[in-house]
């Protein structure tokens, strides 16, 4: 995450940080389906679920949204919008 620091056009950006949340979708899902059919352990799925989730939410919580106001160029905070996008997410908990 902190290498996309160095990617300068915001919307090349935004594209490789949707990029990264689908593949840490791609790779708790995968995790999960082989561990469902007993082709990985549970340390192993605990581990690539949780690398999973974690490319899915800190590029979402972090990054997106303060590039997607870059991008569209709106006069706005990324404070607001993070903090709505977890009052969803927290009730799911």
């Amino acid at each position: 995450m902190s290498l996309l620091v160095y990617v300068k056009r915001n919307i090349r950006a935004l594209l490789i940080n949707h990029f990264l949340i689908v593949l840490g979708f791609v790779l708790s899902l995968s995790g999960t389906l082989l561990f469902v059919y007993n082709q990985l352990s549970a340390f192993w799925w605990m581990t690539i679920t949780g690398v999973g989730l974690y490319m899915g939410y800190v590029p979402f919580n972090c990054m997106l949204f303060e590039r997607m106001i870059a991008s569209f160029r709106y006069v706005s905070n990324a404070c607001f919008i993070i903090y709505v996008a977890d009052s969803f997410g927290l009730p799911g908990e």
